[in-house]
């Protein structure tokens, strides 16, 4: 599946990136590896939990070895510029019970 990547960055501004996703393994639901063109490099793209009409929570990882050090991302995404403060609640819960620190997440501006 063809992947396209937007997005904005606090040290570096605007940034877009294409690539190519694929099925890690069929035995791992959800769990994706997705090849990056600029700059080349694969990262592990996982869905951790849908209703397929209004959100998605994901779970990416990627690793720069240069400095060997893992870079993790959370992304709540929705369908809609809102998402209900009801389900957010829902899915900081999904997150912290996987032991993740969930009071640095914000809003990205939906105002372009």
């Amino acid at each position: 599946m063809n992947v396209w990547t937007q997005g904005v960055s606090e040290i570096n501004g605007y940034y877009s990136n294409h690539g190519l996703a694929v099925v890690k393994k069929a035995s791992e639901r959800g769990a994706f590896l997705i090849h990056l063109t600029n700059p080349h490099e694969t990262i592990k793209y996982n869905i951790i939990t849908t209703d397929y009409n209004q959100y998605s929570l994901i779970f990416s990882c990627d690793h720069v070895p240069i400095l060997d050090i893992n870079f993790e991302h959370i992304w709540i995404l929705s369908r809609t510029k809102t998402l209900s403060m009801d389900i957010v609640k829902e899915l900081k819960k999904v997150l912290k019970h996987m032991h993740v620190h969930t009071d640095d997440i914000k809003p990205t501006s939906q105002d372009c």
